[in-house]
């Protein structure tokens, strides 16, 4: 999956979009459907690249705790020691 920019959102507006593709991803990877996961992982990898992380620029706790897990399921290990 790859995901663009798009300049039409603010950063607020896209980060309540991601955030809701990440909790649809996460829910189908819990109940099976476990290529979810790697489309969590490219949400994850945009959110950090363009600095949508949450409030004044600070990781969600939840976020990062997701980001660790989603690391550790798609065995990118040196992305999750990267991110700490």
């Amino acid at each position: 999956m790859r995901l663009k920019k798009v300049p039409l959102f603010s950063i607020t507006d896209q980060s309540i979009i991601l955030t809701q593709l990440t909790n649809y991803c996460i829910k189908k990877t819990k109940s099976g459907n476990l290529h979810y996961v790697w489309a969590l992982y490219d949400i994850y990898k945009y959110m950090l690249k363009e600095k949508i992380l949450g409030a004044d620029e600070k990781l969600f706790h939840v976020h990062f705790n997701n980001m660790v897990d989603t690391g550790l399921k798609t065995n990118n290990l040196n992305w999750v020691k990267e991110k700490q």
